[in-house]
């Protein structure tokens, strides 16, 4: 796939744009070239075009876009080759979503039909979903994008994934030295520290914490996290505004 900076000559990309995050009034891309490069993303919508441009070269790329409407259908484009379709919820809003996790942790035994579970998100009709984490086996960019962009890439052109980081994505196979950097190249949230891969975001009713450890603490505290969410997942979701005095 060819990307094409503003600085001139096309450029292949390492993993194609996606959706990272998608608000009443924002929407995140992100996406990785090859070489180092200056980003430049377009949102198109009814009160005409937004530029996002970097101002450095960085394999890595974000681009945000905020002071968007709510219930607002945008179209997206990077490069002469990238685009996608995102709409942004309205408060009070009904959210579809699913909850799936290791598609890619058992791709080497060809034990998780990570390509069926791609086409049957697309077919669904969600507004995000979210990931429990292993999206890869081992932890490069080549793993990350066979196992997860491609088979997911149609469902990441309209709507996010939100992931939380596994052994899987933070080094392995080592068993020791858990590094999360790529992980958070990758997928650059708003992560509140400097190391590893914790975030967390509320959407409506729904509070999502991803937590990253090899410990047997955390391990429970990320089950308990996960039966939350299978929870509430079962549940209506909507967006709320911060001063209903519905809290989240």
């Amino acid at each position: 796939m060819l990307f094409r900076s503003s600085a001139g000559p096309s450029l292949e990309v390492g993993i194609d744009p996606y959706v990272l995050d998608v608000g009443p009034d924002s929407v995140t891309l992100a996406w990785t070239t090859r070489v180092a490069a200056e980003g430049r993303a377009v949102l198109r919508g009814p009160a005409g075009e937004r530029i996002s441009a970097e101002a450095a070269p960085t394999r890595h790329h974000r681009a945000r876009f905020e002071g968007l409407s709510p219930a607002t259908t945008y179209r997206w484009s990077v490069g002469e080759v990238h685009q996608g379709i995102v709409r942004t919820p309205r408060l009070e809003q009904l959210q579809r979503f699913a909850v799936f996790g290791h598609p890619g942790g058992t791709a080497v035994d060809g034990a998780y039909p990570f390509a069926t579970l791609g086409h049957a998100l697309d077919g669904l009709a969600l507004d995000f979903a979210l990931c429990t984490g292993d999206i890869c086996y081992f932890t490069h960019e080549a793993s990350f994008e066979e196992l997860f962009m491609r088979p997911f890439r149609d469902f990441l052109s309209s709507a996010p994934i939100y992931l939380a980081a596994g052994n899987h994505e933070g080094g392995f196979p080592g068993r020791y030295a858990w590094n999360y950097d790529l992980f958070r190249d990758l997928f650059p949230y708003e992560y509140p520290t400097e190391r590893g891969a914790f975030h967390s975001f509320v959407r409506g009713n729904v509070r999502r914490r991803s937590w990253q450890s090899s410990s047997t603490s955390a391990r429970l505290r990320r089950e308990k996290a996960l039966s939350r969410i299978l929870f509430v997942s079962r549940q209506r979701v909507q967006w709320a505004s911060e001063d209903d005095g519905r809290g989240s």
